[in-house]
């Protein structure tokens, strides 16, 4: 499903400018997932959040929307063999952000590990011939 979205999205960024296509998806993601959201809460009505937690949400949509926003504008510009290749090192910094910010233990061979993720993705994503950019259709 990853994939399909990854193209998918490479089509319709020829069409659609990064801010609309951003909306767009987190419109229809919410309307696919609050039946979900509602069964888990007991209703289809939840409590107002209280401020802080209002805070919370706001730095949930800030935070990772923003990785998005980013990656939905990569698309017209990167092909989606290095966009691909680039999402694989992912858990590698999610893994370091988790050591530096949440005290998570991390053995040598887990650390090795990730150096060898990261240098291969590096080399294949390196290594790639450099392919004209597309532009966007009128």
């Amino acid at each position: 499903m990853f994939a399909a979205y990854f193209v998918l999205v490479k089509e319709v960024r020829q069409h659609l400018d990064t801010f609309s296509l951003q909306t767009l998806t987190m419109v229809i993601g919410a309307a696919a997932l609050y039946p979900f959201a509602a069964i888990e809460a007991g209703g289809l009505m939840a409590p107002i959040p209280s401020l802080g937690n209002w805070v919370w949400v706001a730095a949930i949509l800030a935070v990772p929307g923003t990785g998005h926003f980013l990656m939905n504008w990569a698309h017209l510009h990167i092909s989606l063999t290095v966009s691909g290749m680039l999402t694989l090192g992912i858990p590698v910094l999610s893994a370091i952000g988790a050591w530096l910010v949440l005290d998570q233990e991390m053995t040598p061979i887990q650390m090795g590990g990730m150096v060898v993720a990261l240098v291969a993705l590096l080399v294949v994503v390196l290594d790639r011939p450099e392919t004209p950019t597309q532009q966007p259709k009128s």
